[in-house]
């Protein structure tokens, strides 16, 4: 007799056109992951009934949603479609799937022209990834200062002057946090059991990322959904599956760059960790004759996190006791090709600071909680902009 084992469980993901309805036609996706507590949470009541025989008459089944978490190791554009949804947004993308190729012109260290390309959904402020066989000292990554044009654009600095350079890629996609809804049916297969569980109406509703030194970056995703199939000998999904993507995963070490916080690198210290935390303030919906919610609500988009630096002076301490609004900002990428994400907070305040003395042979650290306010500027409290090899978004 088989009995299920870890090593044999593959996960898949199809978008939902229509909450809580599993699309019959297209493809699949299969997810990386290091582990999943999904689960058809069923709620019972005891029946109250007084029998003179002490015994219970029945358990009653009197709600039900289908939720749980999905941990994984970040690596690029594996998770794309679950970061937009945890944003509730979708991605703004240049080119075809976030990359154009032009022949390039560099007027200045700031200014480039991309003849044959188009840089539309490239805006003001927005990160991206220059690629240049050519003039390489001018690939890398850049911040937009004007886009006036759907050819031409200007950068803050670091661009080398030359002309008509052929095959140049522009790299560069966005997304932000937004009001959008977007479900999933996730299917869990225990491959050695021939066996396949469906959910459905899947939502994202918390999503988080862990960066600590000497660590892989980790993050996981909490679902909240409608409903669960019963268990099956044949899958509930469409089509074949769409492979995992093959980029390797990145750490905290070598893929980590660019810590800016109120704008600038840190100042006299280093950063420990920092974790980020997007909750949607998701809650079911339910309603009489309905096993399962019959909807699922967002509320106040909460985002949070809070980074841990080496207590050096008190400008960041400072910053939490005068209620002083900053900003955080990451690059999250490759050490060798550079593909990957830039990460910005445009308005923060912190919520804490403590520097506590733990005990004898230890470093001094300053904790500081962040919250995400909305920023006036660019009316949003997280941005993402990605910035590597064109990736296409899941279908439903």
């Amino acid at each position: 007799m088989a009995l299920g084992v870890t090593n044999r469980v593959a996960l898949r993901v199809k978008p939902e056109a229509t909450w809580g309805t599993t699309p019959s036609t297209g493809s699949h996706y299969l997810l990386r992951i290091t582990g999943e507590t999904l689960k058809y949470a069923i709620q019972t009541v005891q029946s109250n009934e007084i029998r003179s025989d002490r015994m219970i008459t029945d358990l009653i089944q009197t709600a039900a949603e289908a939720n749980g978490d999905i941990n994984f190791e970040f690596s690029y554009g594996e998770f794309d479609s679950i970061l937009a949804a945890a944003l509730q947004n979708t991605w703004t993308e240049t080119g075809t799937n976030g990359a154009t190729t032009g022949t390039a012109t560099y007027v200045s260290s700031t200014g480039l022209t991309l003849v044959g390309a188009t840089l539309t959904n490239l805006v003001a402020g927005q990160w991206f990834r220059l690629v240049d066989g050519t003039t390489t000292a001018n690939t890398g990554w850049h911040k937009a200062v004007t886009v006036p044009t759907a050819t031409t654009l200007t950068v803050a600095s670091g661009l080398t002057a030359a002309t008509g350079n052929t095959g140049v890629v522009v790299q560069a996609a966005r997304v932000v946090n937004g009001t959008s809804q977007k479900s999933f049916s996730i299917e869990r297969n225990n491959a050695d059991l021939t066996q396949f569980q469906l959910f459905s109406g899947m939502q994202p509703s918390r999503l988080s990322l862990s960066l600590s030194p000497g660590q892989i970056l980790t993050g996981s995703v909490s679902f909240l959904g409608k409903s669960s199939a019963a268990l099956a000998g044949t899958s509930g999904m469409p089509g074949t599956s769409g492979a995992s993507l093959t980029n390797s995963v990145y750490n905290s070490v070598s893929n980590v760059f660019n810590i800016l916080e109120g704008g600038s690198a840190l100042t006299n210290t280093y950063a420990k960790s920092l974790t980020i935390n997007i909750d949607n303030s998701l809650r079911g919906q339910t309603a009489i004759g309905t096993l399962g919610n019959v909807g699922v609500a967002s509320g106040t988009a909460v985002i949070t996190g809070s980074l841990e630096l080496y207590f050096a002076d008190s400008t960041y301490l400072n910053k939490f006791i005068n209620n002083t609004a900053s900003s955080l900002s990451l690059r999250i990428g490759a050490s060798t090709t550079g593909i990957g994400y830039v990460l910005t907070f445009p308005n923060i305040k912190y919520s804490d600071g403590a520097n506590p003395t733990p005990g004898g042979n230890q470093d001094v650290t300053l904790s500081v909680p962040f919250q995400a306010l909305r920023d006036s500027t660019t009316t949003y409290q997280m941005i993402v902009d990605r910035g590597g090899d064109a990736v296409t978004q899941w279908a439903s």
